[in-house]
């Protein structure tokens, strides 16, 4: 629980970077991603993990560069064009935090509910306007982690992983 605690306490400046300024400060994304390895390391998270977790990021990115290199007919380098360095960032501190399986909920839950969010709350007829990803994934990890909470699970720990599985799929 403290591992939540610290970690949702330095997302506050993102959230807040993101939306105000577009951009995220270095040095914050430096504290994020050492409070979500600190939280990883003492909730016993393994490499395999983490290492799952970055490939799915991997994965992820590779798709979206694929996709805007064929769309517009040459490469496309997507990092500060069409996704913020911070954002990755961000990204990877995230695989420090979470086991799989609930990465991978978290992840999806996270950016779905974020395009949804940005398509609903932008002013009609400004859908140019960069979205604060990381800021929205904030805001949804602050919930995320109060939702896991209320139904008694430590999504941070490796046992989370099964708990929060059999809750999701309402397994016993």
């Amino acid at each position: 629980m403290l591992g939540a605690i610290i970690v949702g306490i330095s997302t506050i400046p993102i959230i807040y970077e993101d939306f105000r300024y577009r951009g995220i400060q270095p040095w914050i994304l430096i504290v994020f991603v050492v409070a979500c390895l600190i939280s990883g390391l003492t909730h016993d998270l393994s490499w395999i993990d983490f290492l799952f977790n970055t490939a799915f990021i991997l994965l992820q990115w590779l798709g979206l560069f694929l996709y805007f290199s064929i769309k517009n007919r040459k490469f496309i380098n997507i990092v500060d064009t069409r996704l913020g360095s911070g954002d990755l960032v961000f990204f990877l501190g995230l695989c420090f935090l979470m086991p799989k399986f609930v990465f991978l909920h978290y992840f999806i839950f996270a950016t779905v509910s974020t395009l949804l969010a940005s398509i609903f709350m932008s002013p009609s007829g400004k859908h140019g306007k960069a979205i604060p990803l990381a800021g929205w994934m904030g805001i949804f990890l602050f919930l995320f982690f109060a939702v896991a909470k209320c139904l008694g699970i430590d999504v941070l720990s490796p046992s989370g992983d099964l708990a929060f599985i059999r809750i999701w799929y309402g397994l016993k």
